[in-house]
């Protein structure tokens, strides 16, 4: 029998501009899978651990990962590594800005394209997700959805330079901005947009959470997961709780181990790996953006050793193709021991991004048994590539890698009186 301990890195809870989201432009969750009769162990060696690096504690008594990526703890950091870094773990990424551009591009371009362009579909994402303007600009659009508020963003995408290259998103963007259509949107983004505490909207944390979960269980048979607990997140925690009950029927316990100090353990470990490996890709990621690719940086050898105990299949990146790709060439060197050199890098990149666009291809096909198999429902495509379905409406929230589902009413131009229920796949 297995516990789940999961914690984050990067939160700003909703996606709403604060003053800390230009400072935390990433999100991600890690989990942690402890088997239960281990727990002793790996308790008393964290302790261990703890008495051996005192130097390094903070006021409450922990090490966190901030601390252990410092010159001065570098020895404390490889025992970190040595010790407690696994197969055991996994992690989920979320870029902020990707994720609202990726939002918009399914408003605009439905399923059908995602489906049938999938690498374009993400492609643009990623060059929305670029543009500050952009991202402002269809925030306040969730917030407000008014007729007024969406031309704003669209009035700001015909002008990106990647934008005024594809002549027939032009024409569609031109076409929305004649055409009355806020009523389908406005009905779409209703639901997708609504929790169960209004102050909040389109909340990355949940389904960040929920694609690692489904990560998971794709390694750990749901039987088997007796226990799943997650540090406390105002607000967020009871919203990823109430839904994670409605979806699975399964408890989710917020941190309450202030007095437990087994239990606390897992989740500082956990805590320790997300903050190490989000901080180690973000310097990798400017290591690569300031042209430094001809020699191994103290980040990427760090980042190897990490990579050598998780394995990639428990390491999700919603990130856009540019901060991906690198990633996945440097894995794929490090795996085959190349040399680190620019034919090499080249050679490397050139497979990634193959990679890349193979898995985006897949993931589609993957998606459609994925329903089947877990939710058993009926459905059927429809001319225009609609699935049609009935079923908890709060279920869109929780899916797997990369996804999301919403379901809204929709009303058919030859009868709009007639309500029907639509369920969109969406790829986030």
């Amino acid at each position: 029998m297995i516990s789940i301990y999961f914690d984050e890195s990067g939160n700003t809870g909703s996606i709403k501009k604060s003053s800390s989201y230009d400072s935390q432009p990433y999100f991600a969750y890690s989990a942690y899978a402890v088997k239960n009769e281990d727990k002793l162990n790996i308790f008393q060696k964290y302790r261990e651990f703890i008495d051996k690096y005192k130097d390094l504690q903070d006021t409450t008594g922990e090490i966190k990962g901030n601390i252990l990526l410092t010159k001065r703890a570098n020895k404390a950091l490889e025992y970190f590594i040595d010790n407690f870094v696994n197969e055991d773990m996994f992690i989920n990424i979320y870029s902020k800005d990707y994720y609202i551009s990726t939002l918009f591009c399914f408003l605009i371009l439905g399923q059908r394209y995602q489906l049938t362009y999938t690498t374009e579909f993400y492609t643009l994402a990623g060059e929305l997700s670029k543009e500050k303007k952009f991202i402002e600009s269809f925030i306040r659009f969730i917030e407000d959805k008014t007729k007024e508020k969406l031309d704003n963003v669209i009035n700001i995408v015909k002008k990106i330079d990647y934008v005024q290259n594809k002549y027939s998103l032009n024409k569609l963007l031109n076409d929305i901005l004649q055409d009355d259509i806020i009523i389908y949107i406005d009905n779409t983004f209703e639901i997708l947009t609504t929790y169960e505490n209004p102050n909040l909207a389109n909340v990355v944390n949940i389904p960040c959470f929920g694609e690692l979960y489904y990560i998971i269980e794709k390694e750990i048979p749901r039987k088997n997961i007796t226990k799943i607990q997650i540090d406390r997140i105002n607000q967020i925690d009871n919203e990823i709780t109430s839904l994670f009950k409605k979806v699975y029927n399964k408890e989710v316990i917020v941190d309450k181990t202030e007095q437990d100090k087994l239990e606390k353990t897992f989740l500082d470990i956990s805590d320790n790996i997300v903050s190490i490996f989000l901080k180690l890709c973000r310097r990798i990621w400017e290591d690569i953006n300031s042209k430094n690719l001809t020699t191994y940086t103290w980040e990427m050898t760090i980042f190897k050793k990490i990579m050598d105990k998780v394995p990639l299949k428990n390491i999700k990146l919603t990130v856009r193709k540019e901060e991906y790709i690198p990633i996945l060439a440097f894995y794929n060197m490090q795996k085959e021991n190349l040399e680190f050199n620019f034919s090499n890098i080249l050679d490397s990149h050139f497979i990634a991004l193959k990679k890349w666009e193979y898995i985006n291809r897949l993931e589609s096909e993957k998606l459609d048994n994925y329903i089947k198999n877990n939710f058993n429902l009926w459905w059927y495509y429809l001319q225009n590539y609609k699935i049609v379905a009935t079923f908890n409406l709060r279920l869109r929230l929780f899916f797997r890698p990369n996804r999301l589902i919403w379901v809204y009413p929709y009303r058919t131009k030859s009868n709009p009186t007639k309500s029907t229920i639509k369920m969109s796949v969406i790829h986030v």
